[in-house]
């Protein structure tokens, strides 16, 4: 949901919250694959729109959560989700960067000192992954479509 919060953000849309739960209820009936190529077809336009990235690249989002156990996986993902956001991630690109990553997250593991063999870091290591495959599937999916086979539909 935080895509289509991104986007009524963008479209600078009234009736915030009666758009996101008619979306949210809309979306959450579809399956995966239509579900991430809507989303794809709907925030396609804001990602192209240089003015609007140059905009949001300085705004920083702000998740307040409480985790009594332990912060640490926590930071990592933080630390991961804002390495990825400053990389160019394309397909043609898509092995370095994974190989980035992986340097990446065992430089932040060693820091924190979890052990390799243990279940964090394997826990860790697979949502670190599947961040990066969620990226590169949205990408692959939003390339398959021609420019203009698609129209916007606006939101009444």
């Amino acid at each position: 949901m935080n895509f289509v919060q991104d986007y009524i953000v963008y479209a600078q849309l009234n009736q915030k919250r009666q758009i996101l739960k008619l979306l949210s209820d809309s979306l959450d009936r579809l399956q995966l694959q239509p579900l991430i190529i809507n989303l794809g077809i709907l925030l396609k336009p804001m990602y192209q729109d240089q003015e609007y990235q140059n905009k949001v690249k300085d705004l920083k989002e702000v998740e307040v959560t409480y985790d009594f156990n332990d912060e640490i996986p926590l930071y990592i993902k933080r630390s991961i989700d804002n390495w990825l956001k400053d990389r160019k991630i394309d397909l043609d690109n898509q092995e370095l960067i994974r190989n980035l990553l992986v340097t990446e997250f065992e430089h932040l593991t060693n820091k924190y000192n979890i052990l390799t063999n243990s279940e964090t870091y394997e826990k860790l290591y697979r949502d670190v992954m599947e961040m990066l495959n969620m990226k590169l599937t949205l990408i692959s999916l939003m390339d398959s479509f021609p420019e203009d086979s698609f129209q916007s539909i606006s939101i009444k």
